[in-house]
């Protein structure tokens, strides 16, 4: 994506304030904030498809202002709180962190440290995949699978065919 694009989609969006000269694709906290919210939305989102995709037990939610991950015996949570222009982050085993925009440095911090989200993001679900491969055994690391569940009428769903002569018996 070009900032034309995105100027132009400000544009449509905005058009009495484009008049009046009111957009401006400097940092901005509260754009800011939105924008690193949506990050760890769009990885945690990543995350719970494929763990989906793949069986592995993942539970969580990215919709709203609570984006929440759950792996195992970890949580990891984002909460965006507008009104206070902060994202808070908790996540089992360690302190929780509050994110804010740093007018000064015009950069997402923590306290005074600036954060890179994606990064922070990325590192946060690692430790929270670490934890997965710890705390369960590799055996029930999977969730059901379309053949273990009941079919309609009460039968158990029949094994896909896939060629191998094990399969059937």
């Amino acid at each position: 994506m070009s900032d034309d694009w995105r100027q132009s989609v400000a544009a449509r969006l905005l058009d009495d304030k484009v008049a009046e000269g009111q957009i401006s694709f400097a940092p901005n906290g509260a754009t800011a904030l939105e924008i690193a919210f949506g990050q760890a939305r769009s990885e945690v989102s990543y995350v719970l498809e494929f763990a989906r995709a793949h069986g592995v037990p993942a539970t969580g939610n990215v919709i709203g202002d609570d984006v929440a991950l759950k792996l195992g015996d970890s949580t990891l949570r984002f909460k965006i709180d507008r009104l206070v222009s902060k994202i808070r982050v908790s996540f089992t085993g360690r302190d929780d962190d509050t994110l804010s925009w740093d007018d000064a440095r015009k950069s997402l911090a923590r306290g005074t440290e600036p954060v890179e989200m994606q990064a922070y993001v990325r590192e946060a679900i690692d430790t929270a995949v670490g934890g997965l491969r710890t705390s369960v055994p590799p055996k029930k690391a999977r969730a059901s699978t379309v053949r273990d569940l009941p079919a309609a009428g009460g039968d158990t769903a029949t094994p896909r065919d896939s060629g191998n002569e094990k399969d059937k018996q």
